[in-house]
């Protein structure tokens, strides 16, 4: 069962780009709650997430990874969720999240030519009871600020993407309001 988590290490790196940062006029955009009835997550977002979803491969496993974002000109804050087969559900969640911050940097390498990228912390953490870790990967010109959160076999990953110039709040307010519904 070792290839769904690098599957998702390798579907974070080539998420860490959609919706690309880079607009000169930073806005200060309204929160707003949005809820996902098939994500069963609520959370505010600075506007409405624009919805994507794709099918990957996994030897002979199909994997489905929906990713709500939002890019307000200096970063991109999201939230996306991929559902394992019921088998990850039995692994050590510890060990299965620590992959996911350490392969974070790696895949980012490996799969986004020419990216440097440099895994900078990771905390564990646990959110309603779920294990989770925090944490952080600088990837060339922008900064990854990351949650990811077991529960049961369904990831969820929380993060802001931005310049390394950004001062925001907007992942303190993404983890701060993000509930499981």
């Amino acid at each position: 069962m070792k290839t769904p988590p690098k599957l998702l290490v390798c579907l974070l790196a080539l998420g860490l780009f959609v919706g690309a940062c880079g607009s000169d006029e930073p806005q200060a955009p309204a929160y707003k709650t949005f809820t996902s009835d098939e994500g069963k997550f609520s959370a505010q977002f600075p506007g409405t997430p624009k919805r994507d979803a794709r099918t990957e491969s996994a030897g002979d496993i199909d994997l489905n990874l929906v990713h709500f974002s939002v890019d307000n000109g200096d970063e991109a804050i999201s939230v996306s969720f991929i559902d394992y087969p019921d088998a990850v559900s039995t692994q050590d969640p510890k060990l299965l999240l620590d992959s996911i911050a350490e392969g974070a940097a790696s895949a980012a390498d490996g799969t986004i030519q020419g990216a440097k990228s440099t895994l900078k912390s990771k905390t564990p953490t646990t959110v309603d009871g779920h294990e989770a870790i925090d944490f952080e990967v600088e990837i060339d010109e922008r900064d990854l600020v990351a949650r990811a959160i077991l529960v049961g076999a369904r990831m969820y990953l929380l993060q802001v993407v931005s310049e390394p110039e950004v001062t925001s709040t907007s992942y303190d307010k993404l983890t701060s309001t993000f509930k499981l519904i």
